[in-house]
């Protein structure tokens, strides 16, 4: 009788034959706060190998081949279990002639590989039918949903980790923020201004009260660079500048404590005069810088003016002036013009 009449069915002893096997092997590690991880979609599908038992030079031999006559790696032999194998009664799915057409090449295929000089003599072949699993999981808290695809073979499938979509951290603990992202639980945090669940890679220390809140909470000072709460934000009274509490000392803001004098040949200085030539009048300059904007003061006679300019686009944000001894009023923006024709 030929070999492909011998043909014999097995299978993997230990894989598992059902979904639920594999829900089993995969869900335990998972813990989603507020929520739960379920299958939502596998299936299972039978794909056959090859074992032959071969008489090599009078000893006994078994190998395993693909459909294609190749040689399994001893690796994935003993991935799918292939050295404890139990018999099946009959084939877990219907074959047809284009099965034995493949299964007869590949027999005759692996027959000649690697012969040994005194030959070898086929003693049975069998169709070993190892279950390969695909799907994916889906973790689910509250109004939060997250999908997570699955493939392998179902005797040696591993849970994969969930991947943070904000860190990339490999997580298999969730957890929901506020605004509906499933993420690592260990990156939660709570805004301590808002209370909103947030990554903490989306939260930063407020410079002027430690407190850690959300990004968009906050505004970066001008001055020092710092984000502070947007809400501890003070104007100062001289350059109308919203700064950090940090960078403010009795209504008036470091930058314009700290004036220096600047020449008419620096090169700020060049820029601002090219666009106004007017203030060439003015002399006695001292200047600033914050994130935004030059502050300037400038005098001419008992006047003194103060301004505040856009350090892109040279526009003016404020303008104050008054006698240098007196107190600075601001000049409403439609007076601009006047002051500097003035």
């Amino acid at each position: 009788m030929d070999a492909v009449v011998q043909l014999t069915h097995a299978a993997p002893a230990n894989q598992p034959q059902s979904v639920s096997e594999i829900a089993a092997r995969l869900l335990p590690p998972y813990t989603v706060d507020g929520g739960r991880a379920y299958l939502a979609g596998c299936q299972l599908e039978d794909r056959p190998f090859l074992r032959l038992d071969f008489h090599e030079d009078g000893v006994a031999a078994t190998r395993f081949f693909t459909m294609q006559g190749k040689p399994l790696a001893p690796s994935l032999v003993t991935e799918l279990g292939l050295c404890h194998l139990i018999d099946l009664a009959r084939p877990p799915q219907r074959i047809d002639h284009r099965f034995d057409r493949d299964m007869h090449a590949a027999i005759e295929a692996a027959s000649r590989l690697d012969a040994p000089p005194g030959g070898r003599q086929l003693i049975s072949t069998a169709a070993v039918w190892c279950k390969h699993t695909d799907g994916k999981l889906r973790f689910a808290a509250g109004d939060a949903s997250a999908d997570l695809p699955f493939q392998g073979w179902a005797c040696s499938i591993e849970p994969p980790p969930y991947i943070c979509p904000v860190t990339g951290k490999a997580a298999f603990h969730l957890a929901a923020t506020d605004d509906g992202r499933l993420v690592a639980a260990e990156q939660l945090e709570c805004c301590a201004e808002t209370g909103r669940l947030l990554v903490g890679c989306e939260l930063v220390t407020c410079a002027a009260t430690g407190m850690r809140v959300a990004v968009d909470q906050t505004k970066q000072c001008p001055v020092c660079g710092e984000r502070v709460l947007a809400r501890t934000m003070i104007r100062c009274r001289t350059c109308r500048q919203e700064v950090g509490p940090c960078s403010m000392t009795k209504d008036v803001c470091l930058a314009c404590r700290r004036l220096q004098k600047v020449r008419k040949a620096d090169p700020r200085m060049a820029r601002l005069l090219d666009e106004y030539p007017t203030l060439d009048r003015w002399n006695r300059w001292r200047i600033a810088e914050t994130a935004e904007v030059y502050i300037l003061s400038c005098h001419r006679w008992l006047t003194r003016l103060l301004l505040v300019v856009d350090k892109e686009t040279l526009q003016f944000r404020s303008m104050a002036t008054g006698l240098r001894l007196l107190g600075l009023r601001p000049i409403p923006p439609e007076q601009y013009e006047y002051v500097l024709r003035d």
